[in-house]
C-alpha cells in the first residue's frame, strides 16, 4: 500500500495520472526479493519522468509465461507499452529456422549442435508479428528454450517495443561477486544516471584491427558522420575522440584510460569479437627482423595476444564510465553464453555505464552499424534507438529507458505512433538527425530518390538509400548508380551490395559499367573494392557458379552434395541458380529435406526483379500439391512471404 501511495504522489508531481506509456520490468522472484529496494527506487524514478511502470515477479517456467505478461501489458490503449526489461533469470529463447533475420549468421542447423546453430534472441518477446513453435528445453543450459520461426507470422523484423537484458555475466560471479549485489548496484547507478543533467557531448570511437578491410576512408569519414549525429560533441576538441589500432602498437591501456574518463557519454567499438573478447590490436606481426626472431625464440604470441585485447577478466575492475557503450562486433552481447559475455562486464562493472549494445552471434561488417545513432543526442531513450536495429542478434544489456538530456519526447512519440502525417512534417526539418528519421520512416521511393540525389547530409542520404534498397522497385538501378558515385564510403559499399542482391541487372547494364568504374577509380576504398568484385562475379557469373548450378540440377547426385551446392547461393544471388533451385523446390520426387533447403535459399532472392515470378510459381505449387509434406509446405509459406515482403 505504501508503495502505491508513493507512486501516485510521484505521478502527480510528474504531471497527470492520465494516459502514460508503460515500461514493464519482468524479474525472477529471487532477484526481486534480493533487489526489491533498488528496483522500487528505479520504478519511482521512471514514474517521476512520466512513465507507468509494471513490475512482474515470478518463478518463470517458460518463455510463453513471460510473453503472456508482455502481451497483456501491450493490450492497453490507455497506457501503451513502450518497452520491457528482462531482469535476472528470465527464460532465454534460442531461435531456429530464421537465419535471414540475422545480419550474417549462417550455420547448418542439421549438422551442428543445437546450442551453436540457434540464435539467442529477445525478438521472441518484443516483435509481436513473429510466430514461433516450441521445439525443446535445453537439458544442459538452465533457462534455455528452443523455438522455430513458423510460416504463420511475419518473416521480417519490426519490433513493437524495445527490450533489454539485465543479466550478470557468469565470469563476474566466478570471480567472487554476488550477482544480486551487482544487480542492486546496477539499479542504483541507473537512478543516478537518470538524475544527471547530461547532454550527449563527449564521445569516443575505436576502429579495431582487421575490420572493414582496415580501410582508412571508413575511419576518416566517421568524424564527418558523427558531427551530424552528435553536434554537441564537436563544440570543443575535448568532446570527441577518434581512435585507431594504428595509433600505437598496443592500444589496450589507452582505451582503458578513455573508458575511465568521468565525463565520457558514449563509446563505440568497431572491431572483431567473441563472447569473452574484444579484439583490439593485431598481435604476432613483427615490425623488424629482430622482433620476428625474438617472437620465434620466446614463443610469446599468447602473451602478445593477451596484451593486445580486452578479455572479460580485464574489465571486471575497470571503471567503464560511458553511460552508453556500443559493441559493433561479433558475439560481444552473448548473454546466453555460460562463461559470460563482454557487454555485461561493461554494464555490471564498477563504472557508470548503464547500457550496452551487443550481438549474440556474428554480425555483418557491411551493415549500417550506427543506424539513426543521432537520436540519442536528441534525448531519445536508448530503447527507442534500439528498435531501429532490426536484426535477430542485436540486443541491449542494461537500462533501455536511459536518455541523455534533451527534448526527445516528440521524436519518441513519432517513433511509437509512426503516423505518416507526422513524418511528412518532420521530413522538412533542418536538423539532419530528424530529417534522416523522417526519411527512413515516411519516404516512398519517389521522394527517397530525390533525397539521395540532392540532400547535403550524408546520414539523410544513407537513410534514403536504405528506403530504396528495401523497396527494390523500379527506382533500384537509379539508386545503385547514385550510390556508386556518392562521396560517403558506406553508401558506395551498400550500393555494391545492392547490385549483388539485385543480380538481374545483366551483363550489359549500366550498373556493370559503374561497378568497373569504382574498381578502376577508387582503389583507395579497400572494402568497396572487395564488395564490388563480389557483385560483378554474381552479375556476370563465373565458371564456379555454373558448375554448382549443374550439380544442383543433377538428380543422380546424393542430397548432401546438392544441398552443399545450394547453400552458397543464399549469399550470391546468381539468377541461373535461382531457377535451378526453384526446380528442385517444386520437384515432387525430391526428398523433403532437399526441397526445404531449396525453398529456404530462394527466400534470399527478395531484392531481385524476378522475385514475384518465383513467389507466384511457389504459390501455385502449394495450391496444386495437396499432399505436400508438412515441412516443405511450412518452408514454402515462409519463402513466399519473404519474397513478397
Amino acid at each position: 500500500m505504501k508503495k502505491l501511495i508513493i507512486s501516485a504522489v510521484l505521478a502527480v508531481m510528474a504531471g497527470t495520472l492520465g494516459a502514460r506509456n508503460t515500461v514493464g520490468i519482468i524479474v525472477d522472484r529471487d532477484t526481486y526479493s534480493h533487489c526489491r529496494t533498488q528496483i522500487d527506487a528505479f520504478e519511482e524514478q521512471l514514474v517521476s519522468e512520466g512513465l507507468n511502470v509494471h513490475v512482474e515477479s515470478r518463478e518463470w517456467q517458460s518463455p510463453e509465461d513471460v510473453k503472456d505478461v508482455i502481451l497483456s501489458l501491450a493490450a492497453s490503449r490507455r497506457n501503451p507499452l513502450e518497452g520491457v526489461m528482462l531482469v535476472g533469470d528470465v527464460p532465454i529463447v534460442m531461435v531456429r529456422e530464421a537465419q535471414w533475420l540475422t545480419s550474417a549468421f549462417k550455420m547448418n542447423e542439421d549438422r551442428f549442435p543445437v546450442f551453436e546453430s540457434s540464435v539467442a534472441s529477445d525478438r521472441f518477446y518484443d516483435c509481436f508479428d513473429l510466430s514461433f513453435e516450441f521445439v525443446a528445453k535445453d537439458t544442459d543450459h538452465d533457462g534455455v528454450f528452443y523455438y522455430r520461426l513458423t510460416e504463420d507470422g511475419s518473416q521480417t523484423l519490426s519490433p513493437d517495443i524495445y527490450s533489454s537484458r539485465v543479466k550478470v555475466p557468469q565470469v563476474m560471479i566466478d570471480s567472487g561477486a554476488d550477482k544480486y549485489d551487482l544487480i542492486a548496484r546496477f539499479f542504483e547507478k541507473a537512478v543516478a544516471a537518470h538524475r544527471e543533467n547530461n547532454p550527449l557531448d563527449r564521445i569516443a570511437f575505436y576502429f579495431g584491427a582487421g575490420y572493414n578491410s582496415e580501410d582508412m576512408t571508413v575511419w576518416r569519414q566517421r568524424p564527418i558522420q558523427y558531427k551530424e549525429y552528435f553536434p554537441g560533441a564537436f563544440k570543443k576538441a575535448s568532446g570527441n575522440r577518434f581512435l585507431s589500432f594504428r595509433q600505437q602498437d598496443v592500444m589496450k591501456k589507452n582505451l582503458i584510460t578513455e573508458l575511465s574518463r568521468e565525463d565520457m557519454d558514449l563509446f563505440q567499438f568497431t572491431e572483431h569479437g567473441a563472447p569473452d573478447v574484444q579484439y583490439l590490436s593485431p598481435y604476432g606481426v613483427a615490425r623488424s627482423l629482430a622482433e620476428d626472431l625474438s617472437n620465434l625464440r620466446e614463443k610469446n604470441d599468447s602473451i602478445a595476444e593477451r596484451n593486445a585485447n580486452f578479455y572479460q577478466e580485464d574489465l571486471i575492475n575497470v571503471h567503464c564510465n560511458p553511460r552508453v557503450v556500443i559493441l559493433n562486433a561479433c558475439f560481444n552481447g552473448s548473454f546466453h553464453n555460460p562463461e559470460g559475455y563482454i557487454a555485461g562486464v561493461h554494464v555490471f562493472g564498477p563504472g557508470k555505464c548503464v547500457v550496452a549494445q551487443g550481438n549474440t552471434v556474428n554480425a555483418l561488417q557491411d551493415k549500417w552499424d550506427d543506424k539513426q545513432l543521432g537520436l540519442l543526442s536528441l534525448g531519445v531513450r536508448v530503447g527507442y534507438w534500439q528498435r531501429e536495429q532490426t536484426f535477430l542478434e542485436s540486443h541491449l544489456i542494461g537500462d533501455p529507458t536511459f536518455r541523455f538530456s534533451g527534448n526527445g519526447v516528440a521524436m519518441e512519440k513519432a517513433l511509437l505512433q509512426d503516423k505518416p502525417s507526422t513524418w511528412k512534417k518532420l521530413i522538412k526539418s533542418a536538423d539532419p538527425r530528424v530529417r534522416s528519421a523522417a526519411v527512413l520512416h515516411g519516404a516512398n521511393s519517389e521522394s527517397a530518390i530525390e533525397f539521395l540525389k540532392n540532400d547535403t547530409s550524408l546520414i539523410v542520404r544513407t537513410a534514403a538509400f536504405n528506403v530504396l534498397r528495401d523497396a527494390a522497385d523500379g527506382y533500384a538501378d537509379e539508386a545503385i548508380l547514385l550510390a556508386l558515385h556518392d562521396p560517403f564510403e558506406l553508401i558506395v559499399r551498400q550500393g555494391c551490395r545492392f547490385a549483388a542482391e539485385r543480380a538481374s541487372a545483366g551483363r550489359d547494364s549500366c550498373v556493370v559499367k559503374a561497378l568497373f568504374d569504382v574498381l578502376d577509380n577508387h582503389k583507395e576504398l579497400l572494402r568497396v573494392q572487395w564488395v564490388a568484385k563480389d557483385a560483378l562475379s554474381v552479375i556476370l557469373g563465373r565458371e564456379y557458379f555454373d558448375a554448382e548450378v549443374q550439380k544442383i540440377a543433377d538428380t543422380s547426385l546424393p542430397d548432401g552434395k546438392r544441398i552443399f551446392s545450394i547453400r552458397p547461393f543464399r549469399n550470391s544471388r546468381y539468377p541461373a541458380a535461382a531457377y535451378a533451385i526453384k526446380d528442385v523446390a517444386l520437384d515432387r520426387n525430391a526428398s523433403p529435406e532437399l526441397r526445404k533447403v531449396a525453398l529456404e535459399a530462394l527466400g534470399w532472392y527478395d531484392r531481385t526483379d524476378f522475385r514475384s515470378g518465383i513467389a507466384e510459381a511457389l504459390s501455385k505449387a502449394g495450391a496444386e500439391e495437396t499432399d505436400m509434406p508438412a515441412q516443405v509446405r511450412c518452408e514454402l509459406g515462409k519463402t513466399v512471404k519473404r519474397l513478397l515482403r
